[in-house]
């Protein structure tokens, strides 16, 4: 047998092998991305994103500029859609896996959009989170802070993030007791 004749039966036999990956190759298939603000009602979006639709919309605004893609090959997800993914993966702590298929994108895809979201975001804080100057700012956003939920000495929360604590008891007790039902402090 001739050496060289042998190789080319080698390519020939590689070359059938590309053609039967190729046509075992999974076909492409595009993926239902549902319109969240006509699909849920107002209490029901809000228990979805843990955001009214208006403060939705007004980020998806804000921030669309930053994380739209730049062009629309391959049905490319709009900011609107990265947004409803990274709030629907805040509001749950959901599996990427699990937010993606919700969504109707991979999990590699949803870890993307995630971080390419919240950097968004967070380039806005400057504009958005600023503590109160001096002592007369820093009163009144305290009392305001009181006459919203009743916390003393308080200029603001961050996510209103509760710290489990023991009822206190007697007549306050329930002042304390937070939407899911166990005693907390800001």
């Amino acid at each position: 047998m001739d050496p060289l004749l042998g190789e080319l039966t080698d390519d020939e036999d590689f070359l059938e092998l590309v053609r039967q990956h190729e046509r075992l190759r999974r076909p492409q298939t595009e993926r239902f991305r549902p319109n969240n603000f006509e699909k849920w009602n107002d209490v029901d979006f809000k228990k979805k994103f843990r955001l009214a639709k208006p403060i939705v919309n007004y980020l998806i605004e804000e921030i669309s500029g930053l994380i739209a893609s730049k062009t629309n090959k391959n049905h490319a997800l709009t900011p609107a859609d990265m947004v409803f993914i990274t709030l629907r993966f805040l509001a749950t702590g959901c599996f990427l896996q699990s937010v993606g298929d919700i969504s109707g994108v991979d999990k590699s895809t949803t870890s993307r959009v995630i971080t390419k979201v919240t950097r968004a975001i967070a380039s806005l804080s400057k504009d958005f989170i600023k503590m109160p100057m001096g002592v007369e700012d820093r009163n009144s956003k305290s009392q305001a802070f009181y006459n919203i939920c009743r916390f003393p000495r308080c200029i603001g929360a961050v996510d209103c993030t509760h710290v489990k604590i023991q009822s206190p008891g007697g007549a306050n007790a329930e002042n304390y007791r937070n939407r899911k039902g166990c005693p907390s402090n800001l």
